[in-house]
């Protein structure tokens, strides 16, 4: 095989992996969530939302208040929605890691959270 046919077959191969992984970590934010929150600490919210989606969240309790109580209900809805909807007045950032969701948010309005 000549070294040239070699290189573009190594190169589409890892072009191929790494497109595979991008679309595998993106699983977390797009996973549907069906949960009822009733009066339940947002911290507390978050480990149930953990568990559903089989993954961890890190983030900052100062910069994401979450000793706050919510009441919500979702039927099958993207866990990015969820996310998003929790934490309204806050714009949220996400980074996918294997199992992990790095959230960063920044409270609307504030040059901090």
């Amino acid at each position: 095989m000549p070294k040239y046919i070699f290189k573009l077959c190594l190169l589409a191969g890892m072009l191929c992996s790494m497109s595979g992984l991008k679309a595998q970590n993106q699983k977390i934010l797009t996973q549907k969530i069906t949960i009822k929150l009733e009066q339940v600490r947002l911290s507390e919210a978050l480990k149930l939302l953990e568990i559903q989606a089989n993954c961890s969240f890190v983030y900052s309790n100062q910069l994401l208040k979450t000793d706050r109580k919510v009441s919500k209900s979702y039927q099958n809805k993207d866990l990015s929605f969820v996310l998003r909807d929790l934490f309204n007045g806050y714009t949220l950032n996400f980074r996918e890691e294997n199992d992990q969701l790095y959230i960063h948010g920044i409270k609307q309005g504030n040059q901090s959270g």
